[in-house]
C-alpha cells in the first residue's frame, strides 16, 4: 500500500491510478483472508493434518510448473 502511493490517496493528494493500488491491495488482501480460511476449515473439519496440505499443495505446484521448467532448461 505504502509502496505505490496509495498513502497519497488517503491524504488527498491523488494521482490517476491511485485508486487502483486500493482496490488491488484490498482485493490481494481478501483473496488472503479466503486462503486463510479455507486452510482453516480444512486442517479443523476435515482432519488433515497441515505437513500433508503443505504436501499436496507444493506437489501440485512443482507438476504446473515441472512443463516450463524443462522447456527453458538450458
Amino acid at each position: 500500500f505504502f509502496l505505490t502511493g496509495g498513502h497519497n490517496l488517503l491524504r488527498g493528494r491523488s494521482k490517476s491510478g491511485s485508486s487502483a493500488t486500493i482496490f488491488y491491495g484490498v482485493d490481494c488482501g481478501t483473496f488472503i483472508a479466503a486462503y486463510n480460511v479455507a486452510d482453516r476449515q480444512s486442517v479443523t473439519y476435515a482432519v488433515v493434518p497441515p505437513h500433508l496440505l503443505d504436501w499436496g499443495r507444493q506437489y501440485r505446484a512443482h507438476g504446473d510448473f515441472a512443463p516450463f521448467a524443462i522447456r527453458r532448461w538450458a
